[in-house]
This record gives C-alpha cells, sequence and structure tokens, in this order.
C-alpha cells in the first residue's frame, strides 16, 4: 500500500512552508518565500523517500500569487532548474505528488468582473 499526506511534515526540521499577504509580496519578498518553499518541498521529498512515504499533496502555498497579477516575478524561468530537479527527484524515487487549491480559495462573488478576473489570473 502507498500512502501520504497533505502538505505539512510538521516534525521535520527544515520543512516549513512560507506565505504572505498581497501588501507584502515584492519581488525581493516572494523570490525568498518560494526559494524556502522549494528548499522545504525537497527536504519533504526527501524525508520521505528514507521513510518509503509514496505520497504527497504539495501545499498549494509553494509559490504565493503564482497565478495572479500580484506576482510579477518570472518564477517559472527564475526557478525553472529548482523546478527540473524536484521532478527529477520525484520520478527518480517512485514518488507521487498532486496539488490543488487550498481549501479557502473560492471563485464566486455577487460582482461579476470580481470572478471574471479570478477566472484569468
Amino acid at each position: 500500500m502507498k500512502i501520504g499526506y497533505a502538505c505539512l511534515t510538521v516534525a521535520v526540521a527544515g520543512t516549513d512552508m512560507k506565505s504572505c499577504i498581497a501588501k507584502n509580496a515584492t519581488n525581493e519578498n516572494l523570490v525568498a518565500i518560494i526559494s524556502n518553499n522549494l528548499k522545504s518541498l525537497q527536504n519533504m521529498l526527501e524525508y520521505n523517500a528514507k521513510n518509503d512515504i509514496k505520497m504527497l499533496r504539495i501545499s498549494s502555498d509553494l509559490i504565493p500569487f503564482g497565478s495572479s497579477s500580484i506576482n510579477t516575478l518570472n518564477w517559472q524561468d527564475i526557478f525553472k532548474d529548482k523546478l527540473e530537479d524536484i521532478g527529477r527527484y520525484v520520478r527518480d524515487n517512485g514518488l507521487r505528488v498532486s496539488m490543488h487549491p487550498g481549501q479557502y480559495t473560492v471563485l464566486n462573488s455577487v460582482n461579476s468582473q470580481v470572478v471574471k478576473e479570478q477566472l484569468m489570473i
């Protein structure tokens, strides 16, 4: 049987995920947060591989505002090598990963423009 868990490894050092609110989402802060989160993800995956845990749901906080106009970084290119390394590690170790929006993601509003903008992000 392959077991796993969702998002957080509370008792494992070096696996803390960071996030921020919109007003603090400067390019400098986002680079630091994303760097931290990718390193934390790598540490989680290494822990899982060593402990025969084959599944992890990755936190939607991995890339704060990743699909929002708030995040103006070209993070896909900035972190391309690290993301490829993580993908390779997942494949090489037979791990399974998934990701979906957080539980507080809501795509509705009484204002149709808000909904439209959210769907375009």
